[in-house]
């Protein structure tokens, strides 16, 4: 059972830069190095902050 990008709740240009490099599947992103995502172009990393306890 394969889970297609596009059912996923992703922003939109998360999910236009996925599509541009042939990820059609959560199993096709995670073939990916994080290091492979970053060079996708409009593709970055947001900083996410977390509560510090």
């Amino acid at each position: 059972m394969f889970i297609f990008i596009d059912q996923s709740e992703l922003p939109f240009r998360t999910y236009n830069c996925l599509k541009r490099y042939n990820i059609h599947t959560l199993l096709d992103l995670l073939s990916h190095s994080q290091e492979d995502l970053m060079k996708i172009e409009n593709f970055r990393q947001r900083k996410i902050y977390a509560p510090v306890f």
